[in-house]
C-alpha cells in the first residue's frame, strides 16, 4: 500500500491540497469576538458620547451632601422667573415664553445655581432662540432643547449639579 501523501488528486494533472484544521474554528471566533467587540464599542465609544451609565459619570458627579431639602428649585423670581425669546427663522414674528424649574442632585447646591444664576439665564436664552418653530412645536424638539439646557447649565456650573430640567410654562405664541 502507498503511503499517504498531503495531496489529493481529482483529476490526473490537478493536484488540490488535503484540508485540515477544524472547520467550527471560524465560527467560535465570531461567536466569541463579535459580542466582545459589540461590548468595546458601546463602553468606550457610544456610552461616553450620549451621557450614558458609564464608570467616568459617576466619577464627574458632585458628592451629595445629605441635604435633601430645596431639591428642585424654580428657575430665576419675580420678573426673571420667564424667558422670553424670538424664535428663530420668523423675523420675530413669533415668540417663546418659557419657564423652568431644576431639579439638582442635591439641595446644597441651590446657593450655587442662584450665584451662576445670569449666565443660566444667558445659557437658557441663547439655546431657546436658536431653536426652530418646527422644532418648538414638536414633543422631540422640546426634549432636544431641555437636553441641550441640560448640558449648558451643567457646562456652566462645572459639573454635574443639574438633574433635570422641567418647562412648568412652555407658550409659543
Amino acid at each position: 500500500m502507498p503511503a499517504k501523501d498531503e495531496t489529493t488528486t481529482s483529476s490526473p494533472n490537478v493536484l488540490v491540497p488535503k484540508k485540515s484544521g477544524n472547520p467550527m474554528l471560524p465560527v467560535i471566533a465570531v461567536v466569541v469576538l463579535v459580542p466582545a467587540l459589540v461590548w468595546a464599542v458601546m463602553e468606550f465609544a457610544v456610552l461616553p458620547r450620549i451621557g450614558g451609565a458609564s464608570a467616568e459619570k459617576s466619577e464627574l458627579a458632585p458628592k451629595k451632601t445629605g441635604d435633601s431639602k430645596d431639591k428642585i428649585i424654580p428657575f430665576g423670581s419675580g420678573a426673571d422667573a420667564a424667558i422670553v425669546v424670538n424664535i428663530s427663522g420668523t423675523n420675530s414674528t413669533r415668540y417663546l415664553r418659557a419657564r423652568m424649574s431644576l431639579e439638582l442632585v442635591d439641595g446644597g447646591y441651590k446657593e450655587r445655581v442662584e450665584e451662576h444664576m445670569p449666565a443660566l439665564r444667558d445659557a437658557a436664552i441663547r439655546i431657546l432662540s436658536s431653536q426652530p418653530l418646527t422644532a418648538l412645536d414638536s414633543p422631540g424638539g422640546r426634549e432636544t432643547a431641555r437636553n441641550a439646557l441640560l448640558s449648558a447649565f451643567n457646562s456652566q456650573l462645572e459639573g454635574a449639579l443639574v438633574e433635570q430640567v422641567y418647562f412648568t410654562e412652555f407658550v409659543v405664541q
